[in-house]
C-alpha cells in the first residue's frame, strides 16, 4: 500500500488510488485492481470529522481528510454505526466483540460480546432539571453499569449480580427528598416459598418464569391461575360482567387447561366452572370428554341439555347451571318448579329423572308431590300427565299409594267442580264461593302450619301481628318469628324486616300511653322483635322509635339498646341527635319540667330558676341547656355570679367594693395563667407585648438617637441593619478624629450622613444600646464590629472584640469565628495590607480561631475541619520561615506540667535530621493559604472544578528547594485526604507514571486504579502493556494488577485475557532465561504458539518437561514431541559425526530399529503408555514370514531404505497404526497367535476378526493341506492325532468369536469345505449349534430395530412362538393402534421377520389368538393378511353358533359377532361387505346383552323400539354399567332401521310408535344426536309436528332459529296446530306441544299470513298471542287485516 498515492477530489468528496482512472481491466503488462473506493456513500462524517473503514482499520479524519485524529486496529470488522447525533461510533466484529467509542474523547468506552450486552437510553427530565437530561444504561452479561449526563459518560454505579436475578423499576419522588432510595433483590435459591408467594400475589408470569427457571411443578402454577380464573368466573357471573370480561376469561382458562396433564382435574374444573353462555359450556364438557372418557362428563352434557330445555337459551346463567348439575334432589326441584306454577319445567324434569326419581320414591314423596301441584292448574293441563305419567308410575312403582292418590283425586275432582263446572250458576256467585274457598284453604294452612287460629276477616300483615301479640315472653320472640313469621312472610312474599318495624310501632303506640295494662313488658318486647330485623337502617329506625316512645327515665333494656347503637361503627348523627334530645329531656324531668319546646325568653327564665335550685348540678346542667339551646357559656356564667353575689345580700356597700375588688384581682390572676387562657386570648395577649414592645423601642430610638421610623419599617431586617451600618460608621468616625489628636475638633460629621443630622455616638455602651432598641444582640454588634475591622485590615482590633465572644459558646459564635478565620486567610492569601501587633504569631492565632470554631459550630462541622488542618499546615510553613533562639531542645517548665506525660519532658525532632534553609514567609504564606482556601470543602458545587494542583506543586517545589522535606511531606500528608475529591479526574497521569517506573509497586498501582473507572482502568492497563517491548517482568506485573482489578469488578472476560498475559509473560521470562525470545509469538493464537517450536527444539537447554509443558497453550503435544524427537536425533547424529545424505537422515526412525525407538520413547513415555507396552511384546517376537507389500510401500512412501531387520522383526510404525494391522495377516499361526493377541488386547482392536483369521488360517494352512494329502494316499476315513488336535484348535478359535453371524459364517465356510462323512457331521452339528445361537441373535436384532426390546420380550427369543403371541397380546400395541390409526403397524413387519428367521407358522398363532381376542379389537393383527383372507376367516363368525376353527371353541355370542362385523368395516371394502347395514344392530345386540337381556339380529329388527328404549331406561337408568352412551347408540339404531320408515302413509300403531320414538328423544336428550337427521325422516312421512317439535331441541340458537324459520316456510301451518291437538295431548311432552303452536303463531304474525288461519279455530288463539304480547306493529297489521276482511 505504500506505493500506491492517494488522491482525494475536492469537488466529489471521493478518494481513490491512483492507477484505477482507466478501467481495471486493461491491456498493459500488468493490471492494477482497485483496492478501495471512498466516498460519501460509505463514509460516516460527524460535525467536523469523517471515519473510514478500511480492512479491519477504523480511521477518524477531520473534515478536510488532512489530520488523522483516531486510529483503531480490530480483528475483522463487520459493521459500523454512529448515534446521538454522532458523537457514539460503533463497530462491530464478526466475532461478535462490540466496541462503543466516544468520537469527542477518542476513547473506547466498553468492548463486549454483542450477546451480553445490552444498551438503553433514558431521559432524566421527569427527575431533576440541573445539568444532563440523557442517561444511558449498559447491561454487560451479570453487570450492570448506568451511566449518567451524556456527553461525560460518568458512572454513576456498577451493581453485580447473579446469573439469576430481575432489576425491578420504580419511580421515586424527588420532591419530597433529595435521596431516593433502590431496591434490587436476586432470586439466590429457588425455594417453593418464593413460588408460593408468587403465586398468592397472582403474579402469574412471573411465577411460570420462576418454576421454569427452577425446574418446579409448573403444573402448579397453571391450576393456582385456573383457580384464580374460577373465582373470577364466579365474581363475574355473579356482577353480570360484560362480554369482554367473559371471553378473557374463557380464553385464559382454555389455554391453560391445554397445559395440564392431569386429566381428572380438567374433568373436574370443566364441571365446577360457571361457564358464560351454553356454547361455551358445551364445548369445555366435550373438549373434557375427548381429553378423558368419563362417564361423569356425558351425565353433565344430558343435564346440559335438560337446563337448557328447563330454562332456555336467552336465560342461561353459569352459576344457576353450576347449581342445577350438583343439585341430586331431582324430586326437590319438581316440587319447586310445581310450587312456581311451572307445570312445563316440571314435567320435563320428570322425563329426564324418572328413573332415578323411582329409586327412593315412598308415600312421603307422593304425598309432596300432590301437595305441590298448584290448585288453580286447570283440568286441560292436568289430566293428560295424571292419566299418561303420574297413575302409571304410581301403579308401578309404589303400589301402596294408589289410595293416597284416589284420595287426592277425589278432592282434585271436587274443587275442579267448583272452580271449572259453572253453567248453572252465575259468576259472581261463583266467583264469591271461590274466594271464600281460598280463605278457608289459608285459615287451615295458618291452623295446620303455625298453629294459629283466626276469623275471615283481617289482612296477611294482621296476621303476623296476631301472631306476635300472642307470644307471652319477650324470651321466646325469636322461637316463634323463626318458625312461623318467617316462613309465612316467604310464602306470602311480604317484606320482612318492613313488617317487624310496622308491628314495632304499632306496639309503641297501643302501649306509650300507659292507659291500658293488658300487655305487659311492652319494651323488652319490641326490643326483641328489633333483634330479629336484618336491614341496619330500618333497625336504627326503629331504635329511634323505640327512644321516643319509651317511658322516661328509661328501663335498663332501654337504655342497654341505645348505647350498643350508639358504639356502633358507621354514621349514626340521627341517633346520637335523639339521644341527646332525650337526654335533655330527662334533665328538664328532674327539675319538674314537662315542655321541651320554649321560647328565646323563656329559656333564659328556665335557666335562671335552675340556677336557683342552688343544686350542685345546677351551673352544669345550666350549660348543658345552653350548649342544646345555641345559648352563649359566658351568659351562663355571668347568671351564675350575680346568683352567688346576690346571695350576700348583707354586706355593707365598703365590704361590697372590697370583695369585688379582690374578685377583679383573681380574675386577673387568672387570666394571666397560659395555662387557662384560650388560644384566641393568647394569641391576641401575644400580639399586644410585641406592639408594646416595639413602640417602646421606636420611641428610644427617637430619644436617644434622633431616629425616625414608622412601625412597618421598623419591622424590616434591612432597614433596621441600614440604621445600625449608619450609627456604626459614625462611631468609627469619632473615634478616628479623636484618636488623631486635632486641637480644633467641630462637630463631628458622619459619613454618607446627607443630612448632617445624624447624633453622634462616642461610645461603645451606645453602639449596644442602639443595637438592643434595633432588636440586635450583643454578639451580633461585636460580630458586625470585628469583620468591619478585618475589612479595613485593623487584625489586632477584630482580635479584641472577638475575645469577646469566650463567654458566648454557641453556633453563632462559632460561625462568626470561622467566617474571621476564612476572612484571614483569604487575606493573607491575596496578601492584603494589615494592621498587625508587634511579635504576633498570626497564622497561629488563625489557627487558634478555626479550633475555637469547630468547638462550638455543628453546621459547618466538616468546613472548619478542613480549616482546621489547613490553618495547622500554615502555621507549620510558618514556623520554618523564622529563626528562634530555643531552636533544638527545647526545656519544659516541670512546674506548670507536671502532670502531663514525663516522655514529653524534652521533645526535639529527630525524625529528620536534615540542613534547611529558612522560608520566605511573603513567598510561602500566600501559596499555602491559597492551598487551605481551595482545600476544604466551602462551596461542594465547584469542587470537581477546583484547580489546586499548580499551587500545591508550587509549594513542594519551594519546600524541596529549601530542603524542607519533612515539612513537605506534611504538608503532602495533610493534604492528601482532600486532595483525593479533586484530583479523580487527573489520576490517570498519575497511574501512568506508576506504570513507568522500573519496578511497579502492584499495591499501589492496584489503590490508585479503584480511583478510576473501570473502562479507564483496562483501557490505561491494556495500553502499557501493548507498549511494553520484551519487559516481561513489567508485562507480568501489570497483568498482575488486572487480573486482580477483574476479580474486583467480576469480569470474566477480562480476567481470562489478563490471565492469558500472564501465562505468555512467565514464558517470556522462562524462555528469556534460556537465551530464547518469546516476542515473535507473545500474545498470539496457540496455533501460532507453535512457530516457536523449531526454536525450543534446536536448543540443548531444552528438556522434554519443558516441551510438555509448552504444549498447555493448546498444540498437539503428539506433533510436538514428533518434531522435538526428530530434532533431537538429528543432532544426535551430527554430533557423532555421521554427515548422512538426505535418504540417510529420514532413516532416524526405522520401523525396524527397536532401539532407536526405545530411546525415543524413553522421551515421550509420559506421551503414549500402548507404544511402550507395544515395544515390549514386539522385542520378544521372532517374525515367522517375509515383510508383506504393505511395509514396502511405507518404506517407499517415507523414503527409507530397506532394513535387514525387517526379516526379524515386525514394522512398529504398521502396528501403531490400527489401520494396517490387519494386513499383516501371514504372522499367524499357532505358535505366534499368544503373542499377536496380547498385541491385539493392547493396540484395542477386533478380537472377532483375530479369531475369525486365525480360524481360516489353521485351516487353510495346516488342514485342508492334510486332508488332501490323505485323500491321494486313499486314506480318506483315517483321521489321526494331529488331525484332530488341529481341528480342536481351530473350532477352539470359532468358539471364541463373540460376534454370532461371524462365527457362525466361518463355521459354514469351513464345514462346506469338509468331506461328506464323519467330520462333516460333526461340523454340522457344531453349525446346528450356532445357527440357533445366530436365530437368538438375529431375533433380538428385530427387536431392537422395532424399538420392542423390552426385558419381557428379550426372554422369549429362544420361544419365537410365545414371542410373537406377547408382542400381539402387549397392551401397548391396541392402545397405539387406536391413538395412531396408521394401517401398517410396525409389529407385522417385526413378526413376519421374526417367523421367518424362526420357522414359525403364523397362521396357526392367529387363529389361536384370535379365539382368545374376538371379544377385543383384532384389526392391528389381521392387517398383515390380504383382504380376502381377512373375509374368510371373519365372515364364518358371523353366522356360527361355535367357534369355526376348532372344535374346542367357545360358544359365540353377539359381542363376538359384533367384534367380528366391526373388523371386517375396517378390513373390507364395500364390495367385498355384505353386511355392512347390520353392523349397528350388531352393535346394539352386543350393548343388551351386555345388559343379560337376550337378543338376536333379527328379533331386534321386529321389536318395538321405543318400547325397548323405555323400559330399557324405567329398568337400567340406575345401574351404574348402564351408560349415556348406549341409550344413544339404541335412539340412533331407532332412525336408521329402515324397517320403521317403509310403509305411507302410516297406520295408527306406526303413528304411536313414531310418538314414542319423539318421547324418547326427551328421555334423556343428547346434545350430539342428528337432530336434523331425524327432523327430515319426521317430515318425510308427513308428521311436520313432531319434525317442529325435533327442531326445537337443537341447542345452538342461531342454528335452530335458521331451520326452524326454513321449516316454516315449506309446511302448512294448519297441519302443525291441528297435528300437535291431535297427536302430542297427552300432557308427557313437557310443554313441546306449546312452544310448537307459539312458535307457528309467532311466525304467521311475524310474515303477514293471516289469512291461513281465517276461518280456522286456530285464530281466536293467534289473536290472543298478539293482544297478549302487545307489540304495536303486529297488532295493527291485524287490525288492517280484519278491516279489509270486511
Amino acid at each position: 500500500w505504500s506505493d500506491v498515492e492517494l488522491l482525494i477530489n475536492e469537488d466529489t468528496n471521493t478518494v481513490r488510488y491512483e492507477g484505477v482512472s482507466r478501467e481495471d481491466s486493461g491491456s498493459g503488462l500488468y493490471q492494477v485492481d482497485t483496492l478501495v473506493r471512498i466516498s460519501s456513500s460509505n463514509k460516516s462524517s460527524g460535525s467536523n470529522w469523517s471515519i473510514v473503514v478500511v480492512d479491519n482499520t477504523v480511521i477518524l479524519f477531520d473534515q478536510s481528510y488532512q489530520t488523522i485524529l483516531l486510529l483503531l486496529h480490530f480483528t475483522d470488522v463487520d459493521a459500523i454505526d454512529v448515534c446521538l447525533e454522532r458523537r457514539f461510533l460503533v463497530v462491530c466484529e464478526r466475532n461478535g466483540n462490540l466496541h462503543l467509542i466516544y468520537v469527542p474523547h477518542k476513547k473506547i468506552l466498553l468492548t463486549r460480546l454483542q450477546s451480553l450486552i445490552k444498551i438503553n437510553f433514558y431521559s432524566t427530565e421527569d427527575y431533576h432539571d440541573e445539568g444532563c437530561s440523557t442517561a444511558a444504561m449498559f447491561n454487560l452479561g451479570h453487570e450492570i453499569h448506568l451511566m449518567i449526563g451524556l456527553p461525560s459518560m460518568t458512572v454513576c454505579y456498577s451493581l453485580d449480580v447473579s446469573s439469576v436475578s430481575c432489576l425491578v423499576q420504580t419511580k421515586t419522588n424527588m420532591r419530597a427528598e433529595p435521596v431516593a432510595a433502590v431496591v434490587v433483590k436476586c432470586f439466590t435459591e429457588a425455594l417453593p416459598e418464593n413460588l408460593s408467594r408468587l403465586l398468592h400475589k397472582h403474579m402469574f408470569e412471573e411465577a411460570e418464569k420462576f418454576a421454569i427457571t427452577f425446574q418446579l411443578d409448573l403444573e402448579l402454577v397453571y391450576k393456582v391461575k385456573l383457580d384464580f380464573v374460577l373465582e373470577q368466573l364466579d365474581s363475574a357471573s355473579a356482577h353480570g360482567s360484560g362480554q369482554d370480561v367473559w371471553s378473557k376469561l374463557v380464553d385464559e382458562a382454555k389455554n391453560n387447561l391445554m397445559k395440564i396433564s392431569d386429566e381428572q382435574y380438567v374433568v373436574d374444573y370443566c364441571l365446577k366452572a360457571p361457564w358464560p353462555t351454553f356454547e361455551t359450556t358445551e364445548k369445555m364438557l366435550n373438549h373434557a370428554s375427548s381429553r378423558y372418557s368419563s362417564l361423569q362428563i356425558q351425565e353433565a352434557l344430558a343435564r346440559l341439555a335438560t337446563f337448557c330445555s328447563l330454562h332456555g337459551l336467552e336465560n342461561f346463567s353459569g352459576i344457576a347451571w353450576i347449581e342445577f348439575l350438583n343439585s341430586t334432589e331431582h324430586l326437590g326441584n319438581i316440587l319447586t318448579h310445581l310450587r312456581d306454577g311451572d307445570m312445563k319445567g316440571a314435567q320435563l324434569l320428570w322425563l329426564r329423572n324418572e328413573g332415578q326419581i323411582a329409586l327412593d320414591f315412598d308415600e312421603t314423596s307422593l304425598e309432596a308431590l300432590l301437595c305441590a301441584i298448584p290448585e288453580d292448574l286447570s283440568s286441560q293441563d292436568l289430566c293428560p300427565w295424571l292419566r299418561t305419567v303420574l297413575v302409571p308410575f304410581v301403579r308401578k312403582v309404589l303400589p301402596r299409594g294408589q289410595k293416597i292418590l284416589a284420595k287426592w283425586l277425589e278432592q282434585k275432582a271436587r274443587n275442579l267442580e267448583l272452580t271449572e263446572k259453572d253453567e248453572d250458576y252465575g259468576s259472581d256467585e261463583v266467583e264469591n264461593l271461590r274466594s271464600l274457598v281460598s280463605n278457608l284453604r289459608q285459615l287451615l294452612d295458618l291452623h295446620q302450619k303455625y298453629s294459629c287460629r283466626l276469623s275471615l276477616s283481617g289482612t296477611v300483615w294482621s296476621v303476623v301481628f296476631f301472631m306476635l301479640d300472642k307470644v307471652p315472653a319477650p324470651e321466646l320472640i325469636a322461637a316463634t318469628v323463626e318458625n312461623s313469621v318467617l316462613p309465612y312472610t316467604t310464602e306470602h312474599q311480604i317484606p320482612f324486616d318492613e313488617l317487624l318495624l310496622r308491628y314495632i310501632k304499632d306496639l309503641l303506640e297501643r302501649c306509650s300511653s300507659q292507659t291500658t295494662t293488658l300487655f305487659t313488658e311492652w319494651e323488652a318486647k319490641a326490643v326483641a322483635v328489633l333483634g330479629c330485623m336484618t336491614d341496619s337502617d330500618l333497625m336504627v329506625d326503629a331504635v329511634l322509635e323505640i327512644m321516643q316512645k319509651a317511658v322516661v327515665p328509661w328501663s335498663n333494656v332501654v337504655e342497654k339498646l341505645v348505647q350498643q347503637y350508639l358504639e356502633m361503627d358507621g354514621p349514626q348523627e340521627l341517633l346520637k341527635e335523639s339521644y341527646r334530645l332525650m337526654e335533655i329531656r330527662k334533665l328538664l324531668r328532674g327539675y319538674g319540667i314537662r315542655n321541651f319546646n320554649l321560647s328565646n325568653s323563656t329559656q333564659v327564665m328556665l335557666i335562671r330558676y335552675i340556677l336557683k335550685q342552688d343544686l350542685p348540678t345546677s351551673l352544669q346542667d345550666s350549660l348543658t341547656l345552653a350548649e342544646a339551646y345555641k345559648l352563649p357559656t359566658s351568659l351562663i356564667n355571668y347568671l351564675h355570679l350575680i346568683q352567688l353575689v346576690g346571695q350576700h345580700k348583707r354586706l355593707s356597700s365598703p365590704e361590697a367594693e372590697c370583695v369585688i375588688e379582690h374578685l377583679a384581682s383573681w380574675a386577673r390572676l387568672q387570666l394571666e395563667d397560659k395555662e387557662h387562657i384560650s388560644d384566641e386570648d393568647a394569641l391576641k395577649c401575644m400580639e399586644c407585648e410585641n406592639n408594646l414592645v416595639m413602640f417602646k423601642a421606636i420611641s428610644h430610638l427617637q430619644e436617644d438617637f434622633d431616629v425616625f421610623v414608622t412601625p412597618t419599617n421598623f419591622e424590616d431586617p434591612k432597614i433596621r441593619k441600614q440604621i445600625q451600618e449608619h450609627h456604626i460608621t459614625a462611631y468609627e468616625n469619632t473615634r478616628a478624629r479623636h484618636s488623631s489628636k486635632q486641637k480644633t475638633v467641630t462637630t463631628p460629621v458622619v459619613a454618607n450622613d446627607p443630612d448632617g443630622k445624624t447624633k453622634t455616638i462616642s461610645t461603645e455602651a451606645g453602639l449596644r444600646r442602639l443595637g438592643r432598641q434595633l432588636q440586635r444582640t450583643e454578639q451580633e454588634l461585636w460580630s458586625d464590629l470585628g469583620l468591619r475591622a478585618l475589612t479595613v485590615g485593623k487584625v489586632d482590633k477584630a482580635l479584641k472584640i472577638f475575645e469577646l465572644y469566650e463567654h458566648h459558646c454557641n453556633s453563632s459564635t462559632g460561625k462568626v469565628l470561622f467566617t474571621a478565620a476564612k476572612m484571614l486567610c483569604q487575606m493573607l492569601e491575596a496578601d492584603v495590607p494589615m494592621v498587625i501587633p508587634e511579635d504576633m504569631d498570626l497564622p497561629a492565632v488563625i489557627h487558634d480561631l478555626a479550633c475555637q470554631a469547630i468547638s462550638v459550630c455543628h453546621s459547618l462541622l466538616l468546613d472548619c475541619l478542613e480549616l482546621c488542618k489547613g490553618t495547622r499546615t500554615a502555621m507549620d510553613v510558618y514556623q520554618q520561615c523564622q529563626l528562634s533562639d530555643n531552636y533544638g531542645f527545647i526545656a519544659k517548665d516541670f512546674s506548670v506540667e507536671a502532670g502531663k506525660d514525663p516522655h514529653s519532658q524534652w521533645t526535639f525532632q529527630d525524625v529528620f535530621s536534615e540542613d534547611c534553609i529558612v522560608l520566605d514567609p511573603l513567598s510561602v504564606l500566600p501559596v499555602q493559604y491559597e492551598i487551605t482556601a481551595k482545600l476544604y470543602p466551602l462551596d461542594c458545587s465547584c469542587l470537581s472544578h477546583c484547580s489546586f494542583a499548580d499551587p500545591l506543586s508550587n509549594m513542594l517545589q519551594m519546600l524541596q528547594e529549601c530542603s524542607q522535606l519533612e515539612l513537605a511531606l506534611r504538608v503532602l500528608v495533610s493534604s492528601y485526604g482532600s486532595c483525593l475529591q479533586h484530583v479523580t479526574s487527573n489520576i490517570m497521569d498519575v497511574n501512568l507514571s506508576v506504570f513507568n517506573w522500573r519496578v511497579v509497586d502492584c499495591d499501589l498501582a492496584i489503590g490508585l486504579c479503584t480511583l478510576l473507572t473501570k473502562a479507564e482502568v483496562f483501557k490505561i492497563l491494556w495500553k502499557v502493556i501493548d507498549n511494553t517491548w520484551q519487559n516481561y517482568d513489567k508485562i507480568l506485573a501489570v497483568a498482575k494488577i488486572g487480573a486482580n482489578l477483574s476479580c474486583l469488578h467480576n469480569e470474566p472476560e477480562e480476567l481470562k485475557k489478563f490471565l492469558s498475559v500472564i501465562t505468555d509473560a512467565e514464558w517470556g521470562i522462562k524462555l528469556g532465561k534460556l537465551e530464547i525470545s518469546m516476542q515473535p509469538v507473545f500474545r498470539q493464537q496457540p496455533e501460532m504458539k507453535s512457530n516457536l517450536i523449531p526454536v525450543l527444539v534446536k536448543n540443548k537447554k531444552i528438556t522434554p518437561d519443558v516441551i510438555l509443558q509448552y504444549c498447555t497453550f493448546g498444540l498437539d503435544r503428539d506433533h510436538v514431541i514428533n518434531q522435538y524427537i526428530t530434532t533431537l536425533l538429528l543432532l544426535q547424529e551430527d554430533e557423532d559425526g555421521t554427515e548422512a545424505p538426505a535418504s540417510g537422515l529420514e532413516e532416524v526412525l526405522s520401523p525396524y530399529n527397536y532401539e532407536r525407538i526405545e530411546v525415543v520413547l524413553k522421551i515421550i513415555q509420559a506421551a503414549d503408555e500402548n507404544a511402550m507396552g507395544l515395544l515390549q511384546h514386539l522385542k520378544s517376537y521372532k517374525r515367522v514370514s517375509p515383510p508383506t507389500d504393505v511395509e514396502n510401500t511405507h518404506l517407499l512412501e517415507n523414503g527409507l531404505l530397506a532394513n535387514p531387520l525387517c526379516n526379524s522383526r515386525l514394522p512398529f510404525h504398521l502396528l501403531l497404526q490400527t489401520k494396517h494391522f490387519w494386513k499383516i495377516i501371514p504372522e499367524l499361526s499357532e505358535e505366534t497367535f499368544p503373542t499377536l493377541l496380547l498385541i491385539s488386547k493392547l493396540m484395542k482392536v477386533s478380537l472377532d476378526k483375530l479369531y475369525m483369521s486365525a480360524a481360516n488360517h489353521v485351516f487353510e494352512k495346516k488342514i485342508k493341506p492334510l486332508l488332501l494329502e490323505k485323500k491321494k494316499m486313499g486314506h480318506s476315513h483315517v483321521y489321526n492325532e494331529q488331525t484332530f488336535k488341529v481341528a480342536k484348535t481351530m473350532m477352539m478359535y470359532i468358539q471364541c468369536i463373540q460376534s454370532p453371524e461371524w462365527a457362525a459364517a466361518t463355521a459354514h465356510k469351513i464345514t462346506q469345505e469338509l468331506p461328506p462323512e464323519a467330520a462333516r457331521a460333526r461340523g454340522e452339528t457344531f453349525l446346528s449349534k450356532l445357527k440357533l445361537q445366530f436365530q437368538r441373535s438375529a431375533t433380538e436384532n428385530v427387536l431392537m430395530t422395532s424399538q420392542l426390546s423390552n426385558p419381557e420380550n428379550l426372554k422369549l427369543t429362544g420361544l419365537p412362538g410365545r414371542l410373537v403371541v406377547a408382542l400381539y397380546e402387549h397392551i401397548s400395541v391396541e392402545q397405539r393402534y387406536k391413538e395412531t390409526g396408521v394401517q401398517n403397524y410396525p409389529i407385522h413387519a417385526a413378526v413376519k421377520e421374526i417367523a421367518s428367521i424362526n420357522n414359525v407358522d403364523l397362521k396357526k398363532i392367529r387363529n389361536m389368538l384370535l379365539e382368545k381376542w374376538i371379544c377385543k379389537t383384532v384389526v392391528h393383527m389381521l392387517q398383515s393378511c390380504p383382504m380376502e383372507d381377512a373375509f374368510h376367516i371373519l365372515s364364518p363368525i358371523l353366522s356360527a353358533e361355535t367357534w369355526p376353527f376348532s372344535t374346542s371353541g367357545p360358544r359365540l355370542t353377539s359381542c363376538h359377532r359384533t367384534r367380528a362385523l366391526l373388523c371386517l368395516v375396517r378390513l373390507a371394502d364395500a364390495a367385498t361387505l355384505e353386511a355392512k347395514n347390520y353392523l349397528k344392530c350388531y352393535i346394539f345386540v352386543s350393548q343388551l346383552e351386555a345388559l343379560n337381556i337376550p337378543y338376536t339380529v333379527q328379533s331386534f329388527l321386529n321389536s318395538p323400539k321405543e318400547g325397548l328404549v323405555k323400559g330399557l331406561w324405567k329398568n337400567h337408568s340406575h345401574e351404574p354399567q348402564l351408560q349415556i352412551s348406549h341409550l344413544q347408540k339404541v335412539l340412533e339404531a331407532i332412525v336408521a332401521v329402515p324397517a320403521l320408515w317403509e310403509s305411507v302413509p302410516l297406520s295408527p300403531e306406526q303413528q304411536t310408535t313414531l310418538y314414542r320414538t319423539f318421547v324418547l328423544l326427551l328421555c334423556p336428550f343428547l346434545l350430539n344426536l342428528d337432530l336434523i337427521g331425524i327432523a327430515n325422516r319426521f317430515a318425510q312421512f308427513n308428521l311436520p309436528a313432531f319434525a317442529l317439535g325435533t327442531l326445537l331441541l337443537i341447542p345452538c340458537a342461531s342454528k335452530k332459529e335458521q331451520q326452524i324459520q326454513g321449516f316454516l316456510s315449506m309446511c302448512n301451518p294448519v297441519t302443525v296446530l291441528e297435528q300437535v291437538e291431535e297427536l302430542m295431548n297427552t300432557g308427557e311432552l313437557a310443554g313441546i306441544p306449546s312452544q310448537i303452536m307459539e312458535t307457528v303463531l309467532t311466525f304467521i304474525s311475524q310474515n303477514g299470513q293471516h289469512q291461513k288461519l281465517m276461518k280456522t279455530k286456530h285464530f281466536s288463539h293467534l289473536k290472543q298471542l298478539i293482544f297478549s304480547r302487545g307489540q304495536t306493529e303486529q297488532v295493527k297489521d291485524l287490525v288492517d287485516y280484519l278491516a279489509s276482511q270486511n
